[in-house]
């Protein structure tokens, strides 16, 4: 269809005269008809350029080139964060390194896993299984392992101590010693004196009951520490300690030829002026710890030899039995 310019009346294409006014339409008919068909290229291309301009503005090229390089730049923060991670726990100068190889580790690592030993020191315990040696454990996400079951006899577990890597177990004896003094404490060892008369062997025999033993002194540091507690907590004479001779015993050199129960070195003594002077029946004889002696002997504080079995019971003698108690030790 065409329009009559001079009247507007629609005529059909192929019409040269406009039926309506009888206006000649040939020439203009043509011209109109290619205006029109300009006109619809005109909109039909307007409108494929609005069409593809949306379509750049939401989806195009800019998008995807974006998204791969926030992409890029998170996966570099992520290698980083791993590398300065791995570094860190590889200046653990306490740990390991260890390969995973080809497994995975309890928090998924699979390449290398930096692993803290512990070292747990049983210090006279003994584990669940009879041993006495020292056992390792492996950190776990920065947490301490738990010791394995412990036990010691006539002992019970104080506390666990840390030192660097190890952990060592205090132990304090669970028994005490009625008519004794507290619990009393030396370089890792406990001391009750007890304030019963006994003769040597009823106080080495009570004294084990309890899971110790009659007390060894082998420093002068020790030495200083029982007079003292002797002299603080004591009330009796005489103090039974683990010292004995046998039979046998070289009697010309008594100082330094006894043992101790323990069968510690007797390496260390502090005998009183005189003694020991047991001669041959020094195989009766066991050593025992002066608080108060004779007055003017100068005995207070030094070892003396006395028989195992004193059968003095004059309560005014020194040496009786009812004035000889007794120095625990746990060790």
């Amino acid at each position: 269809m065409k329009t009559c310019n001079k009247c507007g009346q629609e005529i059909t294409d192929t019409a040269t005269i406009c039926n309506m006014c009888g206006e000649n339409l040939g020439a203009l008919g043509v011209a109109h008809s290619t205006s029109s068909v300009q006109a619809n290229i005109t909109q039909s291309h307007t409108h494929t350029f609005a069409t593809t301009g949306h379509q750049g503005k939401s989806t195009s090229s800019t998008t995807p080139v974006g998204a791969v390089f926030v992409l890029l730049v998170a996966i570099a923060l992520l290698i980083v964060v791993v590398f300065l991670s791995i570094s860190s726990r590889g200046n653990d100068s306490r740990g390991v390194n260890i390969n995973a190889r080809d497994g995975f580790f309890e928090d998924g690592e699979d390449q290398v896993e930096h692993l803290v030993t512990w070292t747990f020191i049983p210090n006279n315990g003994i584990w669940h299984d009879g041993s006495t040696s020292e056992r390792t454990a492996t950190e776990i996400y920065g947490v301490i392992p738990t010791p394995p079951p412990l036990s010691r006899r006539g002992h019970e577990i104080v506390e666990w101590v840390v030192s660097g890597n190890s952990l060592t177990v205090n132990w304090q004896p669970i028994h005490r010693a009625s008519g004794s003094s507290p619990m009393l404490s030396f370089e890792n060892r406990y001391y009750q004196v007890v304030n019963i008369g006994m003769t040597w062997y009823e106080a080495r025999d009570y004294a084990e009951s309890l899971g110790g033993h009659l007390v060894t002194i082998t420093s002068q540091a020790e030495q200083d520490f029982v007079q003292q507690i002797v002299n603080t907590y004591g009330t009796q004479n005489i103090f039974w300690m683990g010292g004995y001779w046998v039979f046998g015993a070289d009697v010309n050199n008594l100082a330094t030829n006894f043992r101790w129960i323990t069968g510690e070195a007797a390496s260390f003594s502090a005998w009183a002026r005189g003694t020991p002077d047991s001669g041959d029946w020094a195989y009766r004889h066991s050593i025992a710890f002066v608080r108060r002696g004779h007055e003017g002997w100068g005995w207070e504080n030094y070892w003396d030899d006395l028989a195992r079995h004193p059968n003095m019971d004059n309560p005014d003698y020194t040496f009786s039995i009812m004035h000889i108690g007794f120095i625990v030790e746990w060790s």
